[in-house]
């Protein structure tokens, strides 16, 4: 069946004879490295991201996603994802990914010129986005040792931003009364307004420079990454 369907032997193993993407096997249609699948013989994807040229279809627990064939011709996979870094991309980098991320919206020429430099207005923008390397895990280690939320800013003139928000939630982390992030998501434009002793955020706007905790600033020399903001509140944690 071709190069594709041979690579599946390295593909996180699905049911019913599907592959989980992954980091390392990402989907073909959309590029993400979660939630979609690949049949094994390489000739189906389920992507639930991008639905252009794909089946719109639901599983039974309501998850929408698109169906994308490739008739006798096996899809040939992208390229194996470069290693992660969990330093801030530079503004020409944030720049070209928004604008791929476009791309994969099929958004037509006037949405282009309509949102060109302002990006997080773009509907949909924000369901093609993965969790920085880390995020995940530090939040299920975190919200064993904190009383946690997620705290975020929606774009206030993109409404999809907002569900797409906590979807990614449900996505990576859960959407179940026993999932760490159940009902614990927020989202503000002034996060001063919430009651904390600790905010991470690689900001200091939306209320961050005004929040009566402590700041720690993502991003910056000594939190560069996960792994350095969990060596710095491990020591801290008093849940219990």
């Amino acid at each position: 069946m071709g190069a594709f369907k041979d690579s599946l032997n390295g593909w996180q193993t699905g049911g019913r004879g599907w592959a989980n993407v992954s980091p390392a096997r990402r989907c073909p249609v959309c590029g993400g490295q979660s939630w979609c699948q690949v049949a094994r013989d390489g000739l189906t994807v389920l992507c639930k991201r991008v639905g252009n040229g794909g089946r719109p279809k639901s599983n039974r627990d309501g998850v929408d996603f698109y169906a994308h064939h490739q008739g006798a011709r096996a899809w040939t996979p992208p390229p194996a994802a470069p290693t992660p870094t969990t330093a801030r991309a530079s503004e020409d980098d944030r720049d070209a990914a928004y604008r791929a991320a476009l791309g994969a919206l099929r958004l037509d020429a006037a949405d282009r010129v309509k949102y060109d430099g302002r990006y997080d207005d773009a509907p949909g923008i924000f369901s093609l986005m993965d969790p920085m390397p880390g995020a995940v895990e530090a939040y299920q280690e975190l919200s064993h040792l904190f009383d946690t939320y997620i705290l975020s800013t929606a774009p206030w003139d993109n409404p999809s931003a907002w569900s797409d928000k906590l979807l990614c939630v449900k996505r990576h982390l859960g959407g179940e009364p026993e999932d760490p992030a159940y009902k614990r998501l927020i989202l503000s434009h002034h996060k001063n307004l919430n009651r904390g002793d600790f905010i991470v955020d690689d900001r200091t706007a939306r209320g961050v420079d005004q929040f009566q905790g402590e700041h720690l600033h993502f991003g910056t020399e000594g939190l560069a990454g996960w792994p350095e903001v969990l060596d710095r509140l491990r020591p801290l944690a008093t849940k219990g």
